[in-house]
């Protein structure tokens, strides 16, 4: 039951992840739509400037906030299986008092 649980909770996640870019960039200042999305990747014209807006800055962004989340989400499990603590958080080895002193 248990694999079952972990399997779906992990395929709803990578699920959300799209989805929540798609929102970001048709709420976003500048809307953009999903076709202009798909265009600007798959269909590219230069003098089109919502595929350079895509291309240049908000695709880069998109795909760092996603490697950035991933970096916390694995240094943090990372903490927890070597405390073998679930709750094990920054406060365990002084990381969050180090990051005040920032």
């Amino acid at each position: 039951m248990k694999k079952k649980r972990i399997s779906f909770i992990l395929v709803i996640s990578l699920l959300l992840v799209p989805l929540s870019v798609f929102i970001h960039l048709s709420t976003a200042e500048i809307p953009v739509s999903f076709s202009d999305f798909f265009a600007a990747f798959f269909d590219f014209n230069a003098d089109n400037y919502t595929h350079i807006l895509i291309r240049e800055f908000k695709f880069p962004r998109i795909l760092m906030a996603i490697v950035a989340g991933g970096g916390l989400a694995l240094s943090g499990m990372l903490m927890q299986t070597l405390f073998n603590n679930p709750l094990a958080g920054p406060y365990v080895l002084g990381i969050n008092s180090g990051a005040s002193l920032l």
